[in-house]
Parts: structure tokens; C-alpha cells; sequence
């Protein structure tokens, strides 16, 4: 598995782009802009769009409600068979 890592107090800027039509086929883009490299997500459509919202929207909730301790894991999967869901899972 690759590593992007966002780090704490660094410069970064994020843009997005969504388009009617592309000669490429990438309508949905997410660029990353970090000091050290550029990096791009392209999504197939809004609902792809939507499983990362959601998986953010519970990853920043978790970190608020932790204390000191724990571990809080959610999978946010979008048309995904059940047999190719991702192993990290069962590390806790």
C-alpha cells in the first residue's frame, strides 16, 4: 500500500476541478500541492466522490472523540464485493 502523508504545519494547497466534458475522460479532480510533490485524484463520478467524503467525515469525527487511547476503524466502501475488502481491518 502506498503512503501519501499529509504532515501537521506544513504549506499545502488543495484544488479541485470538475468539468462537463474532457478530452481524457478525468471530469472529477482533486490536485494535492505539498512542497515536495504534486499529486492528483481523479474520480469516476460524484458518487466515488461521495465514499471519501464520508470516510473523512468519520475520520475527523473519531479523532475528536478519542482520548489518549484507542483505536476507532470504519470501512467506507462504494460498490466493493465483500470479498475484496481491504485487509488492514483485521489488524485491530
Amino acid at each position: 500500500m502506498k503512503h501519501l502523508f499529509l504532515p501537521a504545519f506544513k504549506p499545502m494547497s488543495f484544488v479541485t476541478t470538475a468539468t462537463a466534458t474532457w478530452s481524457g475522460g478525468d471530469r472529477l479532480l482533486l490536485d494535492i500541492y505539498l512542497p515536495d510533490r504534486e499529486v492528483r485524484l481523479c474520480f469516476g463520478d460524484t458518487a466515488v466522490i461521495a465514499a471519501p467524503q464520508r470516510a473523512l467525515r468519520s475520520l475527523l469525527a473519531d479523532a475528536r472523540r478519542l482520548g489518549d487511547e484507542g483505536v476507532l476503524s470504519h470501512l467506507v466502501a462504494h460498490n466493493q464485493d465483500r470479498a475484496t475488502l481491504p485487509r488492514a481491518l483485521n489488524m485491530f
